[in-house]
């Protein structure tokens, strides 16, 4: 073991550079460097993010996004998953509006979500994750607020009487504890009935009285003082509220005995500095105090000091720190470790988190090559990558431009670098790093914005001020692997013999046939092991796709039960509470591309109908007689719901695909034990009918989706009215099967040992449409009011680190803004937002 010897305040120190197991047992600084290893070893992390081409968007109208998927600790280029979820939610609802899977390529894509014209207005969310981030928290999951509105302009509200008013105020002492007799800073954040900082001003007292300290935030309701409690003070912080009256606010309770750690980031340029003040008990001198700094699991700087010490300092340089970002400094106290029992029990006494920015990232330049334009004029402008010294860099960047005066986005709003660097660290039990709402995080990174450093360290003392979370690491408890990156889509199931006994090296075929192109077909061969499990991996069809699957034994025959896997059921969604809306925008602005939108919208549709009434005349010769439906025995409800081929291969189950129909008074949860509870109107006494046929709701799990015709939902008196159900209760679920239909053709049904299906591949490719107006065509009579002028998902620049794209101007856009967005192949982000 390598040893450095430093010297500060007259205490010595020894700085761990290499790390050598001992054979009589692990001392503290091996274990937690041993434990950190073996997480970022077990538990790899990926990030996902998505650049979207606006902030909000009118119902029918398409989001359109480029897909990043990134190491978690490097934020190098993740190419390993090769899937990409992206999911469209309704957070007030708990609901999955859309979803998609979609092809990455060197840890990029491309994608379109055509948002359903019956949205109502409000705020969704866009969620983005892989497979494999499945088995962390939903913390790690990319996610992105958007507002979608029916096309009305809403009235509005005063916000004056919510903006203003403190309704929280929170405090948080540095390092983690108050301790009696002490200095200690104190962050604070205070927040308005809407959830966003607010200013505020107060004092604070103890429990005769007595001024203790004063305070006044710096930064939205955030700021910090410094003040020397009591055991027995019982602080309390009193505000001045707008009526005059008064408003109090408690501290956290004061300890007799314990660690007090400072940190100081922003007074040297070279170096952290991290103070710990000791009030505990004299130990022996045996005793050590260890301080770690990690980043994003990676140990930069440890060092150790005598515990019986009252005060020591130690200096972190910033050149041991690998990457920009959130820097975790703890301190841990220990027993003597002349005790081979005792040996590396470490317990969290401090912890603070601070942000190194030393501007490694790139800088990204957008040049146009004029300064106005008019309408539908060509626009040239050219993506421009260098490193921090100027010299140019290959990579893989996405670009978005919107009409300036109908598009704004909300002030200081998340980019790629803000999302990386700040709101999508977690801890690896899979905790934010950074608790709530990160509000204006891009002003942090402002070059011109002076207060920066001074913000972000108040942000990392509130908003990254937590308990300790290190007993899991520690112990060794990581988070077991049960969802492995996907290289591609897969089909697995099972084969087993009539009598229910394994058929082990059971031969398997798989062909897959898509319905909507030409696309070659797949054929693939596989053997069932010796439980009759089989798998297909790493295959790639686009859209809806035919699946047929054959099995034969192992000496020929097909008299085997073949079972194919349903496809696993997305994540649960969080039900948030209304009316939170954290998205802000320019009234004006938003109002204009309400209208410009929905009069683009209008004329679409107008124009399809002019086309399908110019389709040719029909004439019907001969309409065979069907045969009467008697699986209803009850009028054709108000909610029925047609199966066909699209919407049946999303979905694993019939509840499944009922969760995310949207039918009112509908609701479909899972309990702890992962099992469907179904309610209508409120009520969970739901019957349930299967061609006619009264049945429990565990039948319903069995039926694949694609073999149902079509689903009722019966309610209120369209239930009772049911006489098969009993009456209905609180209502009815009738499945209509395609067997059970009396026109069904009986040659359709399955054979033994095949299985076919229709499954949703990924989502078709589409190209952003934007009007070349340099070749005339017909469709350029039509009005252009676009909000999005262009956006472009794949942009690689060249050895020069250049890159052109070309769009052309609408007819009412007089200012554009410009946002891309990207990274190098070593994970260097890039971002730049212009308006001209």
């Amino acid at each position: 073991m390598k040893r450095i010897v430093l010297s500060a305040l007259g205490i010595s120190f020894l700085l761990f550079t290499a790390f050598k197991i001992s054979n009589n047992g692990d001392n503290l600084v091996e274990k937690i460097v041993r434990q950190l290893a073996a997480y970022l070893r077990e538990s790899p992390q990926e990030k996902a993010y998505l650049q979207l081409d606006k902030p909000y968007y009118l119902a029918g109208e398409t989001v359109w996004f480029a897909g990043y998927l990134f190491d978690g600790v490097t934020h190098g280029v993740d190419s390993v998953s090769r899937v990409l979820y992206v999911e469209l939610l309704d957070n007030t609802a708990g609901r999955i509006v859309e979803h998609g899977q979609f092809a990455c390529r060197g840890g990029t894509t491309s994608g379109a979500m055509s948002l359903p014209d019956d949205l109502p207005d409000g705020i969704f969310t866009l969620r983005a994750y892989t497979n494999y981030m499945r088995n962390f928290s939903e913390n790690y999951f990319f996610q992105k607020e958007i507002k979608v509105s029916q096309g009305k302009t809403a009235a509005t509200m005063d916000f004056e009487k919510f903006t203003d008013e403190v309704a929280d105020l929170q405090f948080f002492p540095e390092g983690g504890d108050l301790v009696n007799g002490l200095e200690s800073r104190v962050a604070f954040k205070a927040v308005n009935k809407l959830g966003r900082g607010t200013a505020v001003e107060g004092v604070v007292v103890n429990a005769k009285g007595d001024t203790a300290a004063a305070f006044a935030a710096t930064h939205l309701g955030m700021g910090f003082f410094s003040f020397s409690p009591k055991v027995g003070g019982k602080y309390t912080a009193k505000i001045l509220k707008k009526d005059g009256s008064t408003a109090a606010f408690p501290l956290p309770k004061v300890a007799e005995r314990g660690f007090v750690l400072t940190v100081d980031n922003l007074s040297n340029p070279n170096f952290i500095r991290a103070v710990v003040a000791n009030s505990t008990p004299s130990v022996s001198a045996t005793e050590q105090l260890t301080v770690v700094a990690q980043q994003r699991g990676q140990v930069c700087f440890i060092a150790k000091a005598a515990a019986n010490r009252p005060m020591f300092t130690v200096k972190i340089p910033r050149s041991k720190v690998l990457d920009d970002g959130i820097l975790q400094i703890t301190l841990f106290d220990t027993v003597d470790e002349g005790n081979p029992d005792n040996i590396g029990k470490g317990v969290p006494r401090g912890e603070r988190l601070v942000f190194i920015n030393q501007n490694r990232q790139l800088n990204l330049k957008i040049t146009a090559d004029k300064p106005t334009y008019k309408p539908r004029e060509k626009i040239t402008l050219t993506l421009e990558a260098t490193d921090t010294v100027g010299k140019p860099v290959v990579g893989d960047f996405s670009l978005a431009a919107t009409d300036g005066r109908q598009v704004t986005a909300s002030p200081n709003a998340e980019n790629m670098l803000t999302y990386l660097l700040l709101s999508s660290d977690a801890t690896p039990r899979g905790d934010a790093v950074l608790r709530g709402n990160i509000e204006e995080p891009a002003a942090y990174f402002d070059k011109n914005n002076k207060n920066a450093a001074r913000d972000l360290d108040v942000l990392m003392m509130t908003q990254g001020w937590r308990r300790f979370v290190w007993s899991e690491i520690l112990r060794g408890e990581f988070q077991k692997i049960q969802h492995f990156p996907e290289l591609g889509l897969s089909l697995t199931g099972k084969v087993a013999r009539p009598s229910g006994k394994v058929a082990k090296n059971a031969r398997l075929t798989l062909m897959v046939k898509t319905i909507a192109d030409r696309q070659v077909p797949i054929l693939m061969l596989t053997t069932a092991d010796s439980l009759g499990r089989f798998g297909f991996y790493n295959f790639t069809y686009f859209d809806t796709a035919q699946i047929f699957v054959q099995a034969t034994k192992e000496k020929g025959g097909r008299n085997v039960d073949l079972t194919v896997d349903n496809v696993p059921p997305p994540p649960t969604v969080r039900i948030v509470k209304v009316p939170f809306n954290a998205l802000e925008f320019d009234g004006a602005a938003y109002a204009d591309f309400l209208k410009k939108a929905k009069e683009k919208l209008d004329f679409e549709r107008k124009i399809k109908q002019s086309q399908d009434l110019l389709l040719g005349e029909v004439t019907v010769k001969a309409k065979r007689k069907e045969a009467e439906d008697t699986r209803r025995n009850y009028r054709k409800p108000l909610n029925s719901i047609p199966m066909d081929d699209k919407n049946c291969a999303a979905y694993s189950s019939i509840f499944d695909f009922l969760q995310f129909s949207g039918v009112a008074g509908l609701s479909i949860t899972r309990n702890g034990f992962g099992e469907h509870v179904v309610s209508i109107r409120g009520g969970g006494n739901v019957n349930y009918l299967v061609d006619g046929i009264t049945t429990e709701a565990a039948s319903l799990e069995s039926i694949s989706p694609c073999d149902v015709e079509a689903i009722d939902i019966l309610k209120g008196a369209e239930a009772a009215a049911t006489l098969t159900a009993g009456g209905g209760g609180d209502g009815v679920i009738s499945v209509l099967t395609r067997r059970g239909n009396p026109n069904y053709e009986g040659s359709k049904d399955a054979v033994d040992g095949v299985v076919v299906q229709k499954r949703m591949g990924f989502m078709p490719k589409k190209e952003f449409y934007a009007p070349h107006y340099d070749v005339p065509k017909p469709e350029h009579d039509l009005p252009d009011n676009r909000s999005t002028l262009h956006f472009q998902s794949q942009i690689h620049t060249d050895a020069t680190g250049k890159a052109t794209v070309i769009f052309w101007n609408s007819d009412a856009a007089t200012s554009w803004h410009v946002v891309a967005e990207g990274r190098s192949a070593t994970g260097r982000i890039g971002v730049a937002a212009v308006s001209f």
